[in-house]
C-alpha cells in the first residue's frame, strides 16, 4: 500500500520495511458486498507484490458501506458532495481488510487463536497456496455523523481532503468535526486493522 496513513501507522512499531505500490489494477475487481470487495482487493494487491518480491507482504483495502451501497474514494466533487450529503446525520460502516503473505507459518493455529480473541474482526482465515500462506481478516467500525450543512460540504469538496480516502472522509482530518461517535476498530477507519496486524506480525517474527 502507498497510503501515507498506513505507512505512518506501521512506523509506530516497525521501521524495517519498504512501501511498494502493487502492480495489480484494483479496478478490475467488482462486488456489491463491501466485505468481499475490500478482501479481494487487499488479497490481489498483496499477492502481486509478494510474487515479485518474495518477502513478507502486508496489504490492505478500505471501503465504506451505507444503506447497502459501497462508497470508495470519490472520483470528483459531485460524488464527494453526494457522499457527504448521504452521511449527514447517519451512521456508516467502515471495513478494512488486511492480507499478510508469508512463505511458511510454523504455528498457524496460534495465529488464528490470537486473532479470534480480538473484537471487531470478521472473515478470519489462513489460506494455504502452493508456495505461500495468506493470513486474511477484516476489521470494522461504525461512524456516527452529526449534521453536515451544505456550506461546509461545498468548502470541503473544494479541498484535496476527500479524494484519497474511502468514503471521502478521514477521522484524523478535517471531517473529524462531523464525527460524533465511533464504535469498533478505530484504526480500520484510518486504513487497516492495526492491532490485529501487529499481533500477527509479532508472532511471525518470533518463529
Amino acid at each position: 500500500s502507498t497510503s501515507p496513513r498506513r505507512k505512518e501507522l506501521m512506523l509506530r512499531n516497525y521501521q524495517d520495511f519498504k512501501v511498494i505500490q502493487s502492480p495489480f489494477d484494483e479496478n478490475t475487481i467488482t462486488s456489491n458486498n463491501p466485505q468481499q470487495l475490500c478482501q479481494l482487493k487487499s488479497s490481489k494487491k498483496g499477492e502481486a507484490v509478494f510474487i515479485n518480491e518474495k518477502m513478507l507482504t502486508i496489504s490492505s483495502d478500505t471501503v465504506v458501506s451505507f444503506k447497502g451501497k459501497i462508497f470508495e474514494k470519490p472520483k470528483n466533487p459531485a460524488e464527494a458532495k453526494y457522499f457527504m450529503q448521504q452521511f449527514s446525520e447517519n451512521t456508516v460502516t467502515v471495513y478494512s481488510a488486511a492480507s499478510i503473505f508469508v512463505k511458511n507459518i510454523k504455528n498457524p493455529q496460534k495465529i488464528l487463536d490470537t486473532i479470534n480473541k480480538m473484537q471487531f474482526l470478521t472473515q478470519i482465515e489462513i489460506i494455504k497456496h502452493d508456495q505461500y500462506n495468506e493470513i486474511s481478516f477484516i476489521g470494522y467500525c461504525e461512524i456516527q455523523f452529526t449534521t453536515i450543512d451544505e456550506d461546509q460540504i461545498t468548502k470541503y469538496i473544494n479541498t484535496s481532503e476527500p479524494y484519497d480516502k474511502a468514503g471521502g472522509f478521514g477521522v484524523q482530518s478535517v471531517a473529524a468535526k462531523w464525527i460524533q461517535g465511533i464504535q469498533g476498530d478505530y484504526y480500520s477507519v484510518v486504513g487497516m486493522p492495526y492491532a490485529a496486524i501487529c499481533s500477527v506480525l509479532d508472532l511471525l517474527l518470533e518463529q
